[in-house]
């Protein structure tokens, strides 16, 4: 695996690069030439029950503590407001206890405030399953009907009265630390100790061979690359040899495909005539021309035996790639990597590669037939390189290294 220069990110960076993970989900990374689920089968093959839009990793404990004071009162009319309330209610208090040194990033809301739309138990929810933390099996439409007609306050009992199996753990995790007994009073996003070795425990339980679990123990460094692959050389050598496969399939996918959102944005800019954009991406793919010539011996030896990468997109997602996927993530890498060069810009077989697979995904919407959605276009649609979940994980990872130095205090669950 190569170990190519990484770009190290003080603590004041770490924690803005935590406030916009949120924005480039949503522009910077979006899926715009449908290789989505290649990339989320190998973001959870890494790094289990992430997600791009989590910010911190005490939001795993702060959720299911705020839905275990609804059900000491269930049954109770209104669940889905009930719970809005109290998670807003949160927010407030973080932000309340937050201090000026930048311990406001990764407290989720905190620009929408009372208008926010999607809160961090919406967020959180696949995610406090995949590690074994909620153990109801639906969504949360139907766990707050259940809050409204179920009274959970009391252990299920068969008709004899004997205790049915499983009653007093239905539907979040027993072994859960005991919260504070205000979880709102001096509420913040920094772990205890005894909250730090729960998750990890819950990672190991539920993912123990992924690379999120393994890096637990790594030897870090207190600033860590903007990608997993660029790890210090002692941490990627402790990781499975499974899970070093997995990253270097990662790595090659991403790089190998990062040349097509690079195209894709030029040839929007070039369709919008915009000519400070199209100079940035003729930049951008130079750049990315010499990084994948000093990695071609190895790219085009991936590209011969991708089996091995479809192999593992599979046992994630037994849908994925689709044929259309790979038809296209093939051919692209068949072109790009014969002649990595900047003369690819201007490929006609490269550029209608890529327009035929923006009009397949998007139809009459896609913005190089069609001036509206074009003139709607904001200069970036997934340019950045795919990280696979990474910034998520690395937040994660640093919490879970820098607990609080003393226990919260705990207390009984108290009806709200």
């Amino acid at each position: 695996m190569s170990q190519l220069s990484w770009l190290a990110y003080s603590e004041t960076e770490r924690k803005r690069t935590l406030e916009v993970i949120h924005l480039l989900g949503e522009q910077g990374t979006r899926d715009e030439l449908g290789i989505g689920r290649i990339r989320d089968a190998l973001a959870e093959r890494l790094f289990p029950g992430t997600s791009t839009i989590q910010t911190r990793a005490r939001y795993f404990l702060l959720i299911p503590w705020i839905y275990l004071r609804l059900e000491a009162r269930s049954p109770i009319a209104n669940a889905a407001g009930e719970a809005r309330w109290h998670e807003l209610r949160l927010l407030d208090a973080l932000l309340e206890n937050a201090k000026d040194d930048g311990s406001r990033a990764g407290i989720i809301g905190q620009r929408a405030r009372q208008g926010l739309a999607t809160l961090p138990s919406a967020i959180y929810w696949n995610g406090l399953r995949s590690w074994g933390i909620l153990r109801y099996p639906g969504e949360r439409r139907s766990y707050h009907r259940l809050l409204e007609t179920a009274d959970l306050r009391h252990p299920e009992r068969d008709d004899d009265g004997t205790l049915r199996l499983g009653a007093l753990d239905r539907n979040w995790d027993p072994d859960l630390p005991e919260p504070p007994r205000d979880i709102y009073e001096g509420a913040t996003l920094e772990l205890a100790p005894h909250e730090t070795e729960y998750l990890r425990e819950r990672i190991r339980h539920s993912h123990g061979n992924s690379a999120l679990a393994e890096l637990l123990d790594a030897p870090l460094p207190d600033e860590l690359p903007p990608y997993v692959w660029e790890l210090p050389a002692e941490a990627l050598n402790l990781l499975s040899a499974e899970n070093r496969h997995a990253v270097e399939q990662a790595e090659l996918f991403s790089l190998g495909m990062h040349g097509a959102a690079l195209l894709y944005n030029h040839m929007l800019a070039s369709a919008r005539q915009h000519p400070e954009w199209i100079e940035g991406y003729e930049e951008r793919f130079a750049s990315w021309c010499a990084l994948a010539q000093v990695n071609l011996e190895r790219l085009r030896a991936w590209r011969e035996g991708i089996e091995e990468l479809w192999a593992i997109v599979n046992s994630v997602n037994p849908r994925a790639p689709s044929e259309r996927e790979r038809r296209f993530v093939e051919a692209w890498l068949d072109l790009a990597l014969a002649d990595p060069t900047p003369s690819l810009l201007e490929s006609e077989y490269a550029r209608t590669l890529i327009a035929d697979r923006e009009r397949t995904l998007k139809g009459r919407n896609a913005p190089l037939a069609n001036r509206s959605a074009l003139e709607a276009w904001g200069g970036s649609s997934g340019s950045e390189r795919l990280s696979f979940r990474w910034p998520t994980a690395r937040s994660y990872l640093l919490d879970l290294q820098l607990a609080a130095p003393e226990p919260v205090q705990g207390g009984q669950i108290a009806a709200a």
